[in-house]
Protein backbone atom coordinates (compact mmCIF):
# COMPACT_ATOMS: atom_id res chain seq x y z
CA UNK A 1 0.00 0.00 0.00
CA UNK A 2 2.00 2.98 -1.20
CA UNK A 3 1.67 6.82 0.70
CA UNK A 4 0.52 7.74 -2.88
CA UNK A 5 -3.20 6.49 -2.66
CA UNK A 6 -3.93 9.16 0.73
CA UNK A 7 -4.10 13.09 0.34
CA UNK A 8 -0.94 14.93 1.23
CA UNK A 9 -3.42 17.52 2.71
CA UNK A 10 -6.85 18.39 4.49
CA UNK A 11 -9.50 18.97 2.37
CA UNK A 12 -11.23 21.29 4.98
CA UNK A 13 -8.88 22.33 7.66
CA UNK A 14 -7.09 25.35 8.12
CA UNK A 15 -3.66 24.19 9.33
CA UNK A 16 -2.40 27.59 10.57
CA UNK A 17 -5.13 27.04 13.33
CA UNK A 18 -2.85 24.60 15.31
CA UNK A 19 -3.54 21.66 13.46
CA UNK A 20 -0.76 19.35 11.73
CA UNK A 21 -1.56 17.32 8.83
CA UNK A 22 0.49 13.85 9.48
CA UNK A 23 0.83 10.93 8.12
CA UNK A 24 1.14 7.53 9.97
CA UNK A 25 2.62 4.16 8.99
CA UNK A 26 1.65 1.54 10.99
CA UNK A 27 2.82 -1.66 9.55
CA UNK A 28 1.02 -1.58 5.79
CA UNK A 29 -1.53 0.58 7.03
CA UNK A 30 -1.37 4.13 6.15
CA UNK A 31 -3.34 6.72 7.92
CA UNK A 32 -3.86 10.50 7.34
CA UNK A 33 -4.46 12.29 10.45
CA UNK A 34 -5.02 15.75 10.99
CA UNK A 35 -4.11 16.74 14.95
CA UNK A 36 -4.04 19.60 17.05
CA UNK A 37 -0.07 20.56 17.93
CA UNK A 38 0.16 21.30 21.57
CA UNK A 39 3.80 20.92 21.55
CA UNK A 40 3.71 24.42 19.35
CA UNK A 41 0.64 26.36 19.94
CA UNK A 42 -0.96 26.19 23.32
CA UNK A 43 -3.99 26.87 24.98
CA UNK A 44 -4.00 28.42 28.51
CA UNK A 45 -7.07 28.53 30.07
CA UNK A 46 -6.57 30.09 33.02
CA UNK A 47 -4.87 33.31 30.79
CA UNK A 48 -8.21 33.44 28.82
CA UNK A 49 -7.88 30.69 26.38
CA UNK A 50 -11.58 29.47 25.87
CA UNK A 51 -10.61 26.00 24.45
CA UNK A 52 -8.93 23.02 25.78
CA UNK A 53 -7.87 21.64 22.99
CA UNK A 54 -6.31 18.62 24.90
CA UNK A 55 -8.47 16.16 23.16
CA UNK A 56 -7.74 17.30 20.03
CA UNK A 57 -4.16 16.57 20.28
CA UNK A 58 -3.09 13.10 19.32
CA UNK A 59 -0.82 11.77 22.65
CA UNK A 60 1.67 8.82 22.63
CA UNK A 61 -0.83 6.31 24.77
CA UNK A 62 -2.05 5.82 21.65
CA UNK A 63 0.95 3.89 19.31
CA UNK A 64 0.76 1.48 22.47
CA UNK A 65 -3.23 1.01 22.04
CA UNK A 66 -2.90 0.74 18.59
CA UNK A 67 -0.20 -1.42 19.01
CA UNK A 68 -2.21 -3.96 20.98
CA UNK A 69 -4.62 -3.66 18.42
CA UNK A 70 -2.19 -4.97 15.66
CA UNK A 71 -1.91 -8.15 17.49
CA UNK A 72 -5.45 -9.14 16.63
CA UNK A 73 -5.35 -8.12 13.51
CA UNK A 74 -6.29 -11.61 11.80
CA UNK A 75 -9.11 -11.88 14.69
CA UNK A 76 -11.18 -8.67 13.40
CA UNK A 77 -12.47 -8.96 9.91
CA UNK A 78 -15.77 -10.20 11.51
CA UNK A 79 -15.60 -7.70 14.57
CA UNK A 80 -17.50 -4.26 15.54
CA UNK A 81 -15.39 -2.00 17.57
CA UNK A 82 -15.84 1.51 19.60
CA UNK A 83 -13.32 4.13 20.31
CA UNK A 84 -14.86 6.52 23.35
CA UNK A 85 -13.13 9.29 23.86
CA UNK A 86 -11.69 9.42 20.18
CA UNK A 87 -10.98 12.70 19.63
CA UNK A 88 -8.99 12.99 16.66
CA UNK A 89 -9.70 9.31 16.07
CA UNK A 90 -6.18 7.82 15.50
CA UNK A 91 -7.23 4.28 17.02
CA UNK A 92 -10.41 4.05 15.68
CA UNK A 93 -8.85 4.81 11.79
CA UNK A 94 -6.59 2.31 12.22
CA UNK A 95 -9.28 -0.33 13.41
CA UNK A 96 -11.09 0.74 10.27
CA UNK A 97 -8.71 -0.31 8.35
CA UNK A 98 -8.81 -4.33 9.05
CA UNK A 99 -12.07 -4.79 11.10
CA UNK A 100 -15.77 -5.34 9.78
CA UNK A 101 -17.35 -1.84 11.57
CA UNK A 102 -15.56 1.17 13.48
CA UNK A 103 -18.13 3.60 15.57
CA UNK A 104 -15.79 6.79 16.81
CA UNK A 105 -17.50 8.39 19.87
CA UNK A 106 -17.18 11.41 22.02
CA UNK A 107 -19.01 13.72 23.88
CA UNK A 108 -17.70 16.84 22.72
CA UNK A 109 -19.19 18.30 19.61
CA UNK A 110 -15.56 19.80 18.62
CA UNK A 111 -14.21 16.56 18.90
CA UNK A 112 -16.68 14.54 17.02
CA UNK A 113 -16.27 17.19 14.10
CA UNK A 114 -12.54 16.48 13.81
CA UNK A 115 -12.89 12.68 13.90
CA UNK A 116 -15.56 13.12 10.86
CA UNK A 117 -12.95 15.11 9.29
CA UNK A 118 -10.39 12.79 9.80
CA UNK A 119 -12.43 9.80 8.39
CA UNK A 120 -13.08 11.91 5.15
CA UNK A 121 -9.23 12.09 4.79
CA UNK A 122 -9.10 8.06 4.58
CA UNK A 123 -9.40 6.22 1.06
CA UNK A 124 -12.03 4.82 0.09
CA UNK A 125 -11.10 0.98 -0.66
CA UNK A 126 -11.55 0.27 2.59
CA UNK A 127 -15.34 -1.49 2.85
CA UNK A 128 -15.96 -0.87 6.89
CA UNK A 129 -19.10 0.43 7.76
CA UNK A 130 -17.04 3.74 10.54
CA UNK A 131 -19.56 6.07 12.01
CA UNK A 132 -19.19 9.12 14.68
CA UNK A 133 -20.97 9.05 17.74
CA UNK A 134 -22.18 11.07 20.57
CA UNK A 135 -21.22 8.70 23.38
CA UNK A 136 -19.72 9.62 26.88
CA UNK A 137 -19.38 8.97 30.73
CA UNK A 138 -20.26 12.03 31.96
CA UNK A 139 -23.77 12.22 33.61
CA UNK A 140 -26.71 12.10 31.72
CA UNK A 141 -24.52 10.95 28.59
CA UNK A 142 -25.88 8.82 25.84
CA UNK A 143 -24.61 4.84 25.74
CA UNK A 144 -24.13 2.67 22.92
CA UNK A 145 -27.19 0.45 23.00
CA UNK A 146 -25.15 -2.08 21.26
CA UNK A 147 -22.08 -4.54 22.27
CA UNK A 148 -18.73 -4.31 20.36
CA UNK A 149 -15.93 -7.20 20.31
CA UNK A 150 -13.37 -4.54 20.75
CA UNK A 151 -13.36 -1.22 22.99
CA UNK A 152 -10.53 1.08 22.51
CA UNK A 153 -9.74 4.20 25.16
CA UNK A 154 -6.66 5.80 24.16
CA UNK A 155 -5.75 8.42 27.25
CA UNK A 156 -8.99 9.85 28.29
CA UNK A 157 -8.67 9.82 32.04
CA UNK A 158 -5.33 12.39 32.30
CA UNK A 159 -7.25 14.62 35.05
CA UNK A 160 -5.60 14.92 38.54
CA UNK A 161 -9.13 14.53 39.93
CA UNK A 162 -9.64 11.28 38.86
CA UNK A 163 -9.21 8.66 41.41
CA UNK A 164 -11.83 7.02 43.61
CA UNK A 165 -11.35 9.07 46.60
CA UNK A 166 -12.28 12.28 44.51
CA UNK A 167 -14.70 11.57 41.96
CA UNK A 168 -15.49 7.51 42.36
CA UNK A 169 -18.82 8.18 40.44
CA UNK A 170 -17.18 9.12 37.49
CA UNK A 171 -14.81 6.26 37.44
CA UNK A 172 -18.11 4.12 38.18
CA UNK A 173 -19.54 5.52 35.00
CA UNK A 174 -16.38 4.77 32.72
CA UNK A 175 -16.37 1.41 34.17
CA UNK A 176 -19.74 1.25 33.45
CA UNK A 177 -20.19 2.08 30.13
CA UNK A 178 -16.96 -0.23 29.45
CA UNK A 179 -19.13 -3.46 31.01
CA UNK A 180 -22.53 -1.73 29.35
CA UNK A 181 -20.80 -1.48 25.60
CA UNK A 182 -18.71 -4.69 25.64
CA UNK A 183 -19.65 -8.02 23.91
CA UNK A 184 -19.42 -11.29 25.32
CA UNK A 185 -15.88 -12.55 24.86
CA UNK A 186 -14.85 -9.48 23.57
CA UNK A 187 -11.84 -6.93 24.85
CA UNK A 188 -10.95 -3.72 26.25
CA UNK A 189 -7.96 -1.87 25.35
CA UNK A 190 -7.11 1.17 27.51
CA UNK A 191 -4.05 3.23 27.03
CA UNK A 192 -3.46 5.61 30.09
CA UNK A 193 -0.35 7.92 31.15
CA UNK A 194 -0.28 8.33 35.07
CA UNK A 195 -0.68 11.67 35.60
CA UNK A 196 -2.31 11.35 39.75
CA UNK A 197 -0.16 8.99 42.05
CA UNK A 198 -3.76 7.48 42.46
CA UNK A 199 -5.03 7.02 38.85
CA UNK A 200 -3.79 3.70 37.41
CA UNK A 201 -4.28 1.69 41.09
CA UNK A 202 -7.79 3.64 41.28
CA UNK A 203 -8.65 2.95 37.56
CA UNK A 204 -8.28 -1.03 37.88
CA UNK A 205 -9.95 -1.34 41.21
CA UNK A 206 -13.29 0.44 39.37
CA UNK A 207 -12.67 -1.84 36.39
CA UNK A 208 -12.31 -5.00 38.55
CA UNK A 209 -15.46 -3.97 40.56
CA UNK A 210 -17.26 -3.89 37.02
CA UNK A 211 -16.39 -7.68 37.22
CA UNK A 212 -13.49 -7.14 34.92
CA UNK A 213 -10.30 -9.17 34.48
CA UNK A 214 -7.40 -6.75 34.31
CA UNK A 215 -4.01 -7.39 32.92
CA UNK A 216 -1.84 -4.13 32.95
CA UNK A 217 1.01 -4.21 30.43
CA UNK A 218 3.81 -2.16 30.18
CA UNK A 219 4.97 -0.45 26.78
CA UNK A 220 7.54 -3.28 26.61
CA UNK A 221 5.02 -5.85 26.37
CA UNK A 222 3.35 -4.01 23.74
CA UNK A 223 5.17 -4.54 20.64
CA UNK A 224 3.69 -6.15 17.61
CA UNK A 225 5.45 -6.88 14.44
CA UNK A 226 3.60 -3.90 12.90
CA UNK A 227 5.41 -1.74 16.24
CA UNK A 228 7.96 -3.85 17.38
CA UNK A 229 9.03 -0.94 19.70
CA UNK A 230 6.56 1.02 21.28
CA UNK A 231 7.08 4.33 23.22
CA UNK A 232 7.41 4.25 27.20
CA UNK A 233 6.15 7.67 27.65
CA UNK A 234 5.13 6.49 31.32
CA UNK A 235 2.24 4.72 29.73
CA UNK A 236 0.80 1.95 30.68
CA UNK A 237 -2.41 -0.54 28.59
CA UNK A 238 -5.24 -2.24 30.73
CA UNK A 239 -6.38 -5.47 29.13
CA UNK A 240 -9.71 -5.90 29.76
CA UNK A 241 -12.12 -8.93 29.61
CA UNK A 242 -15.28 -10.41 32.02
CA UNK A 243 -14.17 -12.70 34.38
CA UNK A 244 -14.09 -16.13 33.07
CA UNK A 245 -14.24 -15.45 29.00
CA UNK A 246 -10.88 -15.98 27.84
CA UNK A 247 -11.31 -15.91 24.07
CA UNK A 248 -9.15 -15.91 21.00
CA UNK A 249 -9.15 -11.93 21.52
CA UNK A 250 -7.80 -12.02 24.88
CA UNK A 251 -5.06 -14.59 24.08
CA UNK A 252 -3.91 -12.52 20.77
CA UNK A 253 -3.23 -8.93 22.63
CA UNK A 254 -1.50 -10.51 25.11
CA UNK A 255 0.36 -12.60 23.40
CA UNK A 256 3.67 -10.79 23.29
CA UNK A 257 5.14 -12.02 26.88
CA UNK A 258 6.98 -14.51 24.44
CA UNK A 259 7.58 -13.29 21.20
CA UNK A 260 10.07 -11.00 22.55
CA UNK A 261 13.05 -12.11 20.45
CA UNK A 262 11.48 -12.63 17.42
CA UNK A 263 9.73 -8.98 17.80
CA UNK A 264 13.12 -7.55 18.78
CA UNK A 265 14.75 -9.43 15.70
CA UNK A 266 11.83 -7.67 13.84
CA UNK A 267 12.88 -4.25 15.18
CA UNK A 268 16.36 -5.10 13.87
CA UNK A 269 15.93 -5.41 10.61
CA UNK A 270 13.45 -2.93 10.69
CA UNK A 271 16.22 -0.44 11.45
CA UNK A 272 18.24 -1.09 8.78
CA UNK A 273 15.56 -0.86 6.40
CA UNK A 274 14.46 2.76 5.04
CA UNK A 275 12.20 3.95 7.68
CA UNK A 276 8.95 5.72 7.54
CA UNK A 277 7.57 7.64 10.55
CA UNK A 278 5.63 5.67 13.33
CA UNK A 279 3.33 7.82 15.72
CA UNK A 280 5.04 7.27 18.39
CA UNK A 281 8.32 8.48 16.67
CA UNK A 282 6.91 11.55 15.33
CA UNK A 283 5.40 12.27 18.93
CA UNK A 284 8.17 11.05 21.10
CA UNK A 285 10.56 14.57 19.21
CA UNK A 286 10.25 17.41 21.19
CA UNK A 287 8.40 19.40 18.83
CA UNK A 288 6.58 16.43 17.87
CA UNK A 289 4.68 17.37 14.86
CA UNK A 290 5.79 16.79 11.12
CA UNK A 291 6.42 20.61 10.09
CA UNK A 292 7.66 19.00 6.63
CA UNK A 293 4.35 17.87 6.02
CA UNK A 294 2.68 21.08 7.48
CA UNK A 295 4.80 23.09 5.26
CA UNK A 296 3.85 21.19 2.08
CA UNK A 297 0.23 21.05 2.84
CA UNK A 298 -2.20 23.43 1.05
CA UNK A 299 -4.40 25.81 3.89
CA UNK A 300 -7.59 25.67 3.14
CA UNK A 301 -10.36 27.49 4.74
CA UNK A 302 -12.25 26.01 7.71
CA UNK A 303 -16.18 25.42 6.58
CA UNK A 304 -19.35 25.41 8.38
CA UNK A 305 -19.57 21.58 9.67
CA UNK A 306 -21.88 19.73 8.15
CA UNK A 307 -25.03 18.74 9.84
Amino acid sequence: MGDGKFPRYSPDVDLDDGNILHTFAVGDLVVPLIAFDHTRFECDLENGGDQDDTGMSLWPASSLVVSILMRCHGLLEAANVLEIGSGSAFCGLVARQIAMRVVLSDREPAMRQLAGRNLTMQTAEVDAATTVRSFGWAENDAWPKERFEVILASDVLYGYHHSMRTCPDELARFSGLLESSLAPGGIVIIGHVERNCLARADLQVALQQQGFTVQLMHPSECGSAAMPRPPAHGGVVFLCSRAGEGTRLVNAASAAAGEGGRLAAAASAAAAAPKRKLPHEELAVEGGADTSAMRSAQKRTLPPPSQ
